[in-house]
């Protein structure tokens, strides 16, 4: 069979091609003669099974080329085998690595699950040893159940950290290949808007004498007609997959703040874990491990918890009264969120309304969230760390406070780790500091305060820096 001319329109051929996925890299394309039409139709078809990545996927291109020469023909099938090599190499060679890392994270999943159910116990047989009396003995097994439930929550992170770090593994994985498909397109759309310029180089007249019949040149303009639309479609193509990869690249981002976030959480908890083991040893070198000792602590504890929280009622009543309504915002739900996971324990106002009634003091001014011991509890709102503090056992104990620049400070009290420094600017929902039962507290929770930032301000106490400042209810502004 001779060589076709530069002009000479070719016979109808089908070619099919397979593009080998076992590693071998190889394309074996076959062609033969089946008609008269001068329409193309590729295929590409790529199987694979290997460890970690099992895929079966194929490609049928049916297109159609009038009247193009034997250089162009070829031109344009070289330029679509590259194209489809392209997008399917990467998924070739990222295929594998992706698939490991899904399942990896499934199996992070699994474990985490299985730690929380864990935990859960943990944290239920806590709270029925907080309801007995409160004896040595019984403080003794508390500190110690939180030992063990801090150990858990070790665990528990650190397998939350890995899994973490597979997912930013696989992200990144995803968006190499979203870089690899764009570039495909892209290079797919030149061919297609080389070729369409070679034929808007081309004189109309001189279209209309190259073909033989007025049936062909209609033919050859169905044709370009056809190529102007999947140059179209490509660019919506590459513009839906920038899009993606815009949101992959999201994504990263929220994973690698969330990784941050669980390694502060690990840090924080093995201090925790060590704070408490010194509270236990303290403890029993105060009262020897006799009972009558630590009950005779306990009463002189309280009793003098109870002359401060006194003290501190008595002036924020007046603090109280000083507020401005205009220099606060309206009560409305969203101002603030809840900055810890939990039961609300405690509301805000008069203890007989609380349901927590005493001797020491009739109102309580912010609400109390109980959670497992050592929580992470965050910001409220955007703001700016004013104050961090530790009282020891009397009043609020651990405590950071933050203003908002609203008309609005709050403060995080009964910590059992602060997590911000003074100055330090915070973020709605950033870490501030752990749960705890510190200062004057029956028991793990967070005391959660609002007050009007025109009269919030610090006063020295013998026992510590004490914040203080017109309270509001705090429901007014949470969701």
């Amino acid at each position: 069979m001779s060589t076709p001319s530069e002009n000479k329109v070719l016979p109808y051929r089908k070619w099919k091609l397979s593009l080998l996925g076992d590693g071998s890299k190889k394309v074996r394309p076959t062609s033969f003669l089946t008609g008269s039409k001068s329409k193309y139709q590729i295929k590409l078809k790529a199987k694979s099974s290997k460890q970690f990545c099992h895929w079966d996927f194929g490609f049928d291109l049916t297109f159609e080329l009038w009247h193009l020469s034997f250089i162009s023909l070829r031109a344009a099938i070289l330029a679509i085998i590259l194209a489809f090599t392209a997008l399917l190499w990467p998924a070739l060679v990222q295929g594998a690595p992706i698939d490991d890392l899904r399942q990896q994270i499934e199996a992070k999943s699994k474990e985490i699950q299985s730690l929380e159910e864990e935990a859960r116990k943990y944290q239920a047989e806590i709270k029925a040893k907080q309801k007995e009396q409160n004896t040595l003995a019984n403080q003794i097994i508390q500190i110690a159940s939180r030992i063990a439930k801090l150990s858990l929550d070790i665990r528990l992170t650190e397998a939350k950290i890995a899994k973490t770090e597979f997912q930013i593994e696989q992200i990144a994985l995803e968006i190499d290949r979203r870089n690899e498909e764009i570039e495909g397109e892209k290079r797919t759309l030149a061919q297609a808007i080389r070729v369409l310029s070679a034929y808007d180089g081309e004189a109309m007249l001189a279209v209309v004498l190259k073909n033989p019949t007025f049936s062909k040149f209609l033919d050859q303009v169905q044709y370009v007609s056809n190529l102007q639309g999947e140059i179209q479609r490509k660019l919506e193509s590459v513009k839906l997959l920038k899009a993606s990869l815009e949101e992959e690249k999201s994504d990263l981002e929220t994973k690698r703040d969330e990784l941050d976030d669980l390694r502060g959480q690990l840090d924080a908890q093995r201090q925790l874990a060590r704070d408490q083991r010194s509270e236990r040893e303290s403890l029993l070198k105060q009262t020897r491990n006799q009972e009558a000792r630590y009950q005779s602590l306990l009463k002189d504890i309280r009793s003098r918890q109870l002359e401060i929280q006194q003290e501190i009622v008595d002036l924020e009543e007046k603090l109280r009264r000083a507020i401005d309504p205009s220099g606060v915002p309206g009560a409305r739900p969203g101002v603030l969120t809840w900055p810890l996971e939990g039961v609300l324990s405690q509301g805000y106002g008069p203890t007989s309304a609380t349901g927590f009634t005493n001797d020491g003091y009739k109102f309580h001014n912010g609400v109390d969230i109980a959670a497992a011991f050592g929580s992470p509890v965050r910001a409220a709102r955007d703001g700016k760390v004013v104050g961090v503090g530790d009282l020891g056992r009397w009043a609020y104990g651990r405590w950071v406070a933050v203003e908002h620049g609203n008309g609005l400070n709050t403060l995080y009290a009964h910590l059992s780790l602060a997590a911000a420094r003074p100055g330090q600017t915070v973020r709605r929902g950033e870490i501030v500091g752990y749960e705890g039962s510190t200062g004057f507290s029956t028991g793990p929770h967070l005391h959660f305060t609002v007050y009007a930032s025109s009269t919030f301000r610090f006063e020295e106490r013998p026992y510590g820096t004490l914040p203080v400042g017109g309270s509001i209810n705090p429901l007014d502004y949470l969701p």
